[in-house]
This record gives C-alpha cells, sequence and structure tokens, in this order.
C-alpha cells in the first residue's frame, strides 16, 4: 500500500512500488487537494507539488506491467536509447510510438524538447554516425548542449564522492520561453552519492501521470544505474540507492479517465512478473563495457528499423561475448529485433528470434513486448501460442476472443 498524506501540505508518497500505479493514479484523481482546471482546452485534474520516493531494490524495478494499461516496454528503452545517443528527429521516436509526432512543432522532423541533445549525448558520436549526421547539420543543432553532461556527472562523483554539484539540466531559458509543442517536462537530474548507494533526485515541472510516467521512470532509472556501472571498481562496487521523482504539477486528463477505470489493480502480486522474474541489471556494466554496448545498439536499432534485420541480427551474434556478460543490453536488443521482425510483417521470426531466451525468466520485457505487439496486431500464430503460456506466469495467459484478438485473462 502506499504510504502518503493526502491532507495537508506537499503529497509525499513513500516506498512507492511499481505493483502501486493504479492507486497513484487513483490518490491523484480522488484527492481531497487534488483541482480540477482545463489545460489547452483540456479537463485535467492536478495535484501541486508531488514527491514519489522508491526504497534501493524497488529503484531497480523499472517497469510497471499493470493489468490493462498495456505499456509498451520497448519503446520506453528505445526512447531511452535515443536520448543516449542525442536523437531529436521525430522518425525514430514515431517509428515505436507513433503518436509522437504529434508533439513536434510544424513543419519540422525534429523534437524542440529532445532530450539528448540538451544533455549533449550527442557530443559523444560525433565521428560516428548513427543516423544522426543529417540532424547535426541542420539548424537544429544549435539546442546542442556545449557540453555531455552525462559524462561531467560522471567526472565529477569519480573525483569528489561526496559531491553535491553532480546535476544534469534540460531546461534552457534561451530556448523554452517562446510557444512550442514540445517544451521538456523534466527540469534536473541531481546525483548523490552515499555510503556506497547512489541516490537520484529528478525534478519535474509537469508529468502526465497516465502516458509519461511510466517510461521516464524507467528511463531515468536506467541513467541511475548506468553511472553506477561506471563508477564500481573491482575494489568498491557502487549500487542504486533511493530514486526521487517530484513533480510541480501531477496530472491526469479527463480524456484518460475511462482508461483508468479499466486498469486492474495487482493486491498481493497478483500480477506475478517480478516475483518468478526479478528484473534484469545493469549496473555493474563498466564505463568501457558501456560505451562498446551502445554503438552496437545504435546500429542493431538503426538497421532492423530500416529493415536490414539480418544484418542487424548478425551485430548481435558477432558480438556475442559482450552481450552475453551485459544481459540487460541483450534483452533490449533482442527486444528491438523482435517488434521490428513484427513491424516487417514477420512473425514467426519475431517470436524466433526469442525463443532462444524467452525461457529464462530474467527477460521480462522481451516477453511483454512480445505480448504488446501481437495483442496490437492480433497476429500470433496458434503453433506459438503455448510459447507465452508456458512463461510460467510472466504473462498469466492469453486467449483469442472471436474477432481472432489476444486478450489477457487475470
Amino acid at each position: 500500500m502506499l504510504e502518503y498524506d493526502h491532507i495537508s501540505g506537499p503529497l509525499v508518497i513513500e516506498n512507492y512500488e511499481t505493483r502501486d500505479y493504479l492507486e497513484l493514479l487513483k490518490v491523484i484523481r480522488n484527492g481531497i487537494r487534488s483541482s480540477e482546471i482545463t489545460v489547452r482546452g483540456l479537463k485535467t485534474t492536478e495535484r501541486q507539488l508531488v514527491t514519489i520516493t522508491t526504497s534501493d531494490f524497488e529503484t531497480m524495478n523499472r517497469l510497471h506491467f499493470t493489468p490493462g494499461r498495456w505499456e509498451n516496454p520497448t519503446f520506453g528503452y528505445a526512447e531511452g536509447l535515443f536520448i543516449l545517443l542525442g536523437y531529436a528527429k521525430v522518425e525514430p521516436y514515431a517509428w515505436y510510438a507513433p503518436e509522437m509526432a504529434h508533439f513536434a512543432d510544424d513543419n519540422t522532423d525534429f523534437f524542440h524538447g529532445a532530450y539528448g541533445p540538451r544533455l549533449g549525448t550527442t557530443n559523444w558520436w560525433k565521428s560516428e554516425d548513427f543516423g544522426r549526421q543529417e540532424w547535426l547539420n541542420s539548424q537544429a543543432s544549435w539546442h546542442l548542449s556545449p557540453i555531455n553532461q552525462l559524462e561531467a556527472v560522471y567526472r565529477k562523483l569519480k573525483k569528489d564522492p561526496t559531491t553535491r554539484q553532480a546535476i544534469m539540466t534540460i531546461w534552457n531559458p534561451a530556448l523554452d520561453n517562446e510557444p512550442h509543442k514540445d517544451i521538456p517536462c523534466t527540469n534536473l537530474f541531481h546525483f548523490l552519492l552515499r555510503d556506497g548507494r547512489l541516490d537520484l533526485t529528478v525534478y519535474m515541472r509537469s508529468q502526465d501521470l497516465m502516458t509519461g510516467f511510466v517510461y521516464d521512470t524507467q528511463q531515468f532509472k536506467w541513467l541511475q544505474e548506468i553511472l553506477c556501472g561506471w563508477l564500481s571498481t573491482y575494489e568498491t562496487r557502487i549500487l542504486p540507492g533511493h530514486y526521487n521523482h517530484i513533480l510541480g504539477s501531477a496530472h491526469i486528463y479527463h480524456a484518460d479517465f475511462p482508461k483508468i477505470r479499466k486498469m486492474k489493480s495487482s493486491p498481493n502480486r497478483k500480477w506475478k512478473l517480478y516475483d518468478v522474474s526479478k528484473p534484469l541489471f545493469c549496473f555493474d556494466t563498466s564505463y568501457d563495457d558501456w560505451m562498446r554496448l551502445i554503438k552496437l545498439l545504435a546500429e542493431i536499432e538503426l538497421k532492423s528499423r530500416k529493415g536490414k534485420l539480418d544484418e542487424a541480427s548478425n551485430i548481435l551474434l558477432n558480438n556475442s561475448n559482450i552481450f552475453n556478460r551485459n544481459t540487460f543490453y541483450l534483452e533490449i536488443a533482442y527486444s528491438i529485433l523482435s517488434v521490428n521482425h513484427g513491424k516487417y510483417g514477420e512473425t514467426r521470426r519475431a517470436i524466433d528470434a526469442a525463443e532462444s531466451i524467452l525461457g529464462d525468466l530474467r527477460i521480462p520485457t522481451l516477453c511483454r513486448s512480445l505480448a504488446y505487439h501481437h495483442q496490437k496486431t492480433g497476429e500470433l500464430e496458434t503453433d506459438r501460442f503455448q510459447l507465452f503460456k508456458s512463461s510460467k506466469s510472466v504473462i498469466k495467459e492469453f486467449v483469442k476472443d472471436k474477432s481472432g484478438k489476444l486478450k489477457m485473462v487475470d
């Protein structure tokens, strides 16, 4: 159960767990201090100044998987990858989540508020070409941070582990005081290294709890673990500490209320994803391994998105050693490959790509992503249907309704 005070002052939710997501939505929707406002013509329920904190272990449970919500974890990791690669173009993001294209300004194919360029991650890849060169040569390149902020935070913590200055900022007053469709919701990341654990506090001016929350927290916790891996040494292992998510405006659009009513809570962990399948961790991936893995993932993603699926698979096969010792990134690679096989109509190959690792219950994202894709498309062959049913409750059960679509049985 959530621990919170909903009567006086700011709303502070302590020891948040991913299974509490539906209750969080209800607290905001029905809270005594929540208010109804109309924003850009959309009726909204809002609660100001909300802080959500997680315990050390729960920090590593990045994925929600609320029954009836149907998050797309492949998109969550693909978007996180694009942030780390400094992508600003609409096309890669919209490939996995077409509705994102609506947030680009008219007559442009770039996102004004793309996080990667503002964090300066593009600076890592100036000599590389993962499809960003056209962006670097465009007028949008003036959004690029002059420094790589993630690298700067790492260097600062490495030099002075007790520093309180490990800050990354996304908001840019020179860019964000004019009207745009895509003004960054996230403003600041603050990392603190204490007693061998790395805490992260994120401040967001605005959070749509139905649309963005599950993906933002997934990606920001990933950043937290990345830095843990970089900072760890043979003598000292740095573990993820608390994750603190502070929201100036936590809100739900009234148009999403019917979706909330269709969602199902998971008391006593009836939704057993993390009971049988512990999440993969990446806090032990070294800096050198990470730099190589991200380049490989960039190539796998680009080639698979462009339909060069055999070439993408060969990259994974030819670099099996580094992926096998960093199974979190193996999960992402297989998930992206599998979804793209499906998008190009290769349903059998989509499942074949996953079959060799799906039996390993440490691979939750892949299993869930495949189910999401096939639930959306209805393209799951009968002889492969048992693949999901035999996954030992990672996905509890799927059945086909009269129209042939898959639906989940809880």
